[in-house]
C-alpha cells in the first residue's frame, strides 16, 4: 500500500506542516490520558491539570534550552563533548525526563504516589509517541519510526491492564524504559546510543530497586526479624512457666 499524506496544507494562503496536526493530536491525547487515568485512580482534578501543564511546560523549557546549548556549542564549541551525541536522542531524552522532575517535586509536595503517577505518565507517553510517529511515517517516510506505530498501542494496553495488579505501581514505568532500549540498539544507532541505552537501564533499575525496597524490603529488614523473634522467644516463655 502505498499511502502517503502531504508535507503541508494550505488554509487561507497559510502554509502549515501537516505533521503539525499530528503535534497537535499527540499533546491533546498525552493531557486527556494524564488527566483521566490520573482520575481514575482518584487524584484530585484540578492538581492534575496543573501538574500536566507544569510538566509539559518544563519538558519543553528543557528542550528549548538543549536547543539553544546546542545551537551555541556548534558555532562557538565545535569540539564539546555534548556534540559528539545525536542531538535527537538528547532533545528526546531531555523532553522525557525534564517532565519527570517537578512530576515527583509535585507528587512529594501533595504527598502523592510518584510511582502510580510515573506509570500513568508513560502510558500518556506512548500515546503521545504514536501519534507522532505515525505521522512521520506517512509524512516523511522514515521506516525507522514504523515499530512505534505498533508496539506504542500494545505498551499502552499492557500498562493499564498489569499495572497496580500484576504489578505494583512503578514497575511499569521500568518496564516502559528497558523497552525503549531495543528500540534504540536496533533502530536508532545514532552516536551515542549506547550512552542513551545504559542510562536508560541504569535508571529503570534504579527505580525498580528504589520501588522494591519501599514496598517488600521492611517486611524482611533487621528490625522487624528481631521484633518477631523476641516476640515468639516472650511467647515461649510465657508458655513454659
Amino acid at each position: 500500500m502505498n499511502f502517503s499524506l502531504p508535507n503541508q496544507i494550505i488554509i487561507q494562503n497559510i502554509s502549515i506542516p501537516f505533521i503539525a496536526i499530528f503535534i497537535f493530536l499527540a499533546v491533546l491525547s498525552w493531557f486527556f490520558n494524564m488527566w483521566y487515568e490520573g482520575r481514575r485512580d482518584g487524584f484530585d482534578e484540578e492538581r492534575l491539570l496543573d501538574l500536566s501543564f507544569v510538566t509539559f511546560g518544563f519538558s519543553f523549557l528543557v528542550v528549548f534550552a538543549l536547543y539553544r546549548l546546542v545551537g551555541w556549542l556548534e558555532i562557538y564549541r565545535p569540539y564539546n563533548i555534548l556534540l559528539g551525541f545525536d542531538k535527537w536522542l538528547l532533545f528526546i531524552f531531555g523532553a522525557f525526563f525534564g517532565g519527570i522532575v517537578p512530576l515527583v517535586y509535585l507528587c512529594k509536595f501533595w504527598n502523592w504516589s510518584k510511582y502510580r503517577l510515573l506509570d500513568i505518565y508513560v502510558s500518556a507517553i506512548s500515546q503521545l509517541v504514536f501519534f507522532i510517529a505515525f505521522g512521520i511515517y506517512f509524512i516523511y517516510k522514515i521506516p525507522s519510526v514504523m515499530p512505534f506505530i505498533v508496539l506504542c498501542p500494545v505498551i499502552y494496553i499492557l500498562i493499564l491492564r498489569m499495572r497496580g495488579i500484576q504489578f505494583v505501581s512503578g514497575v511499569m514505568f521500568s518496564i516502559f524504559l528497558f523497552l525503549m532500549i531495543p528500540y534504540i540498539a536496533l533502530f536508532y544507532r545514532a552516536p551515542g546510543y549506547l550512552f542513551f541505552c545504559v542510562a536508560l537501564a541504569t535508571i529503570s533499575i534504579i527505580n525498580f530497586y528504589l520501588r522494591w525496597r519501599k514496598n517488600y524490603a521492611g517486611s524482611t529488614s533487621f528490625g522487624r526479624i528481631y521484633k518477631t523473634g523476641k516476640r515468639k522467644a516472650t511467647r515461649k516463655t510465657t508458655r513454659t512457666n
